[in-house]
């Protein structure tokens, strides 16, 4: 199976194959709209906003969706079998479905971007505008509206100043080794970040490695092969 989020037209695609598709081959299911050819709601337990920023299918065949302009993200339990214009089955970042409001605490989303579920069954989730990561554990098991469990990027979770150094982020994407290392990519700072051991560190705690500057001081873009410019997906 393959799923495309389509940002413009407030939709995620699914099709049957990504292996054996033909050039041109039509996808075989709509999430976020009504049909193919309809913008449909933007929020709701269907609808999506026109801003849809990062897709992740965990291991259960589950899709999260970061419903970006909503402050959420939404979860389709086995997507492989749902039909066109699904009612999503859980959001977090929210109470429910009907609030898009943004927010900073343990259980509100201002402007999330890319999505990742570990091997462990953890959540992982770049939380853009209140410059931070959240991590959710034992997410197959937490309810609508529940609260992270960790930040890296802030101390606490009623904090969201940006900044630089080896504790700080701006993230558009997420990734996790199935060491349990963390890469982030930190737009606002040209830089990916490294954290081993995600999992076990304590809120707020420093990165230990960066890709695209010489140190955790440095925050300029660049092209070459030492230097990013404004990372996104990692």
């Amino acid at each position: 199976m393959l799923a495309i989020c389509s940002a413009r037209c407030r939709q995620v695609l699914r099709y049957a194959s990504d292996t054996a598709l033909s050039n041109g081959a039509g996808a075989e299911a709509v999430f976020g709209k009504p049909s193919f050819g309809n913008n449909g709601p933007t929020a709701g337990q269907q609808g999506m906003s026109s801003q849809l920023r990062g897709l992740f299918i965990d291991r259960r065949g589950g899709l999260w969706v970061a419903d970006r302009d909503n402050n959420r993200l939404l979860y389709f339990e086995v997507v492989v079998y749902r039909s066109s214009y699904p009612y999503a089955d859980r959001v977090l970042g929210q109470p429910d479905f009907a609030t898009t409001s943004s927010g900073t605490t343990a259980a509100k989303m201002d402007w999330p971007q890319g999505v990742w579920v570990d091997t462990a069954d953890r959540l992982w989730v770049a939380d853009y505008f209140n410059n931070r990561v959240l991590r959710f554990d034992s997410i197959s098991t937490k309810p609508s509206g529940a609260a992270a469990d960790g930040v890296l990027g802030q101390t606490d979770f009623v904090s969201s100043g940006g900044g630089a150094g080896a504790g700080k982020c701006a993230p558009v994407g997420v990734c996790v080794s199935p060491d349990g290392t963390l890469f982030v990519g930190d737009y606002n700072n040209n830089r990916v970040m490294r954290f081993p051991n995600a999992a076990s560190l304590a809120n707020g705690a420093n990165a230990t490695g960066v890709l695209g500057q010489p140190d955790f001081v440095t925050t300029s873009g660049g092209t070459s092969a030492t230097k990013i410019d404004t990372p996104g997906g990692v």
